[in-house]
């Protein structure tokens, strides 16, 4: 279920201001939302997956999803997340209620530098509480509380250096994976501003520089899928 683009970030890849759904779009998404709680399909349902637009612990929408009127455990839940607002308390909520859990974190980013130039919010502390969230998703995963845990990289010009760095970081969280992906134009830019921002030439080629970072003997790490 991806039916609300409310989000406390503001990616460069992806819009230009943080999003709160409003008005009508809003009363159309709460339709839905109650629709499907009240059908008692979440109870049913062998495995739900929350999130790819918007932010899964920020949108009031994918809260009740996950939370309001559950009148049992429920099966297995998977989220896509940036992970900003994923504290210890709301994992703790959701091990109360999910038997398996499945995390994907999304950073795009293996410093600070370069997370608020790409993952842009109005928190200035939205790195240091990311990073204390991935701690405790390794050490809950570690303990095998959550089943599954990958991080992603949004692979682009401003970022691509720290590919490295990011498996790096992957392995000492101990995730299952580290999801590396190229960068699409989802109409954020104009095709002259995605010529410097992608990571292809014209051709479809994959830029010489992008693939000198590529061929390091790291990306062969079983951890990592990378799909450029």
């Amino acid at each position: 279920i991806g039916i609300d683009r409310t989000c406390n970030l503001y990616c460069a890849s992806c819009r230009p201001e943080v999003q709160v759904e409003t008005g009508n779009k809003l009363e159309r998404i709460n339709r839905v939302k109650e629709g499907i709680i009240n059908s008692g399909w979440l109870e049913k349902v062998d495995r739900l997956l929350l999130g790819g637009q918007g932010e899964v612990c920020f949108a009031q929408t994918y809260k009740d999803l996950m939370f309001k009127d559950v009148k049992n455990g429920r099966k297995e839940l998977e989220l896509r997340s940036n992970g900003v607002l994923m504290d210890a308390g709301f994992l703790n909520r959701l091990c109360g209620i999910y038997e398996k859990l499945s995390i994907i974190i999304s950073i795009d980013a293996a410093t600070e530098g370069t997370y608020i130039r790409l993952r842009r919010s109005n928190d200035k502390a939205a790195w240091g509480k990311l990073n204390k969230n991935l701690d405790k998703l390794s050490e809950l995963r570690k303990r095998n509380t959550i089943d599954f845990f990958q991080i992603n990289m949004c692979v682009q010009m401003a970022n691509y250096k720290e590919i490295p760095d990011f498996i790096r970081w992957g392995e000492r969280l101990e995730v299952g994976r580290v999801y590396i992906t190229p960068i699409r134009n989802w109409g954020t830019y104009s095709e002259d501003e995605f010529r410097t921002v992608g990571i292809y030439n014209e051709d479809f080629s994959i830029k010489k520089e992008i693939r000198q970072v590529l061929d390091n003997p790291i990306l062969k790490n079983r951890v990592v899928n990378c799909v450029i």
